[in-house]
């Protein structure tokens, strides 16, 4: 959605400072071995991580633990009082394809 697109970088922008790392920009990746398939994430954290980035609009001023509590957000469940993606979620597969064209381990 615009709203997603437009709040992107302020997202990338956010998750940085609050971890003390740089997301670097890429492009299209094309799978090695099965060159059909090919993932473009957000951003890449060093060597081996991604960052893909959800900005639903509906959950814009909330936390988004409260907006799972809430159950406005529907691809987060929450484990031992921790936000984790739902294994059964579009966006968990998206992810994991990523991982695996990407050849990054989170």
């Amino acid at each position: 959605t615009n709203w997603g697109k437009e709040h992107e970088k302020i997202a990338i922008n956010l998750y940085e400072e609050l971890n003390n790392t740089e997301v670097q920009e890429c492009g299209f990746f094309v799978d090695i071995e099965k060159p059909f398939l090919g993932a473009s994430p957000d951003g890449l954290i060093g060597e081996r991580g991604l960052v893909e980035v959800k900005c639903p609009q509906i959950a814009s001023n909330m936390t988004p633990k409260e907006a799972t509590h809430k159950k406005i957000l529907k691809f987060f469940e929450i484990v031992n009082d921790k936000l984790h993606l739902k294994t059964t979620h579009n966006y968990y597969f998206q992810v994991q394809g990523q991982l695996h064209i990407t050849k990054r381990e989170y």
